[in-house]
């Protein structure tokens, strides 16, 4: 039986946070691992919880292969008049998250990738009326090892 202290989430959550947490301080944008306490005006975090399965091939010919299912939500909420302005902020925020995970390394190795299963984006406007958009995006990673 696989060790429930050593979950292949705790290290994806090593893997990737300090990466969001260097790229996204350029932009000013806080990060977190597990839902903040309070969310920012712009804030990215992933979701604490997640789902994995072993797919454990005892043949020698395949490897075994882990995947972990997480979900990364990116909230962006911006004073700006139209829709477009706003939507070119969450455009840069979500680069930047792609520029983290590409340096975390989950994604750039060998025996490993990252994939986005489902995404969401949700529109609305604040009671300030500022405009705010949502992402939820549910990625898997899958690696395969020895």
């Amino acid at each position: 039986m696989q060790s429930l202290a050593n979950l292949p989430l705790w290290d994806l959550q090593e893997a990737i946070e300090p990466s969001f947490v260097s790229v996204l301080a350029q932009l000013k944008v806080p990060f977190s691992i597990g839902m903040p306490t309070t969310i920012q005006r712009e804030h990215v975090w992933v979701a604490g919880g997640a789902e994995g399965d072993n797919l454990n091939e005892d043949t020698g010919v395949d490897p075994s292969q882990e995947n972990v299912t997480f979900r990364l939500h990116v909230v962006c909420t911006y004073a700006a008049a139209e829709y477009a302005g706003t939507r070119a902020r969450f455009k840069t925020i979500l680069a930047a998250c792609d520029t983290a995970f590409a340096a975390s390394g989950i994604s750039a190795t060998s025996d490993s990738q990252c994939r986005v299963l489902r995404w969401q984006v949700d529109e609305g406007r604040t009671d300030q009326g500022e405009r705010q958009l949502g992402l939820t995006a549910t990625i898997v990673s899958e690696s395969w090892g020895e």
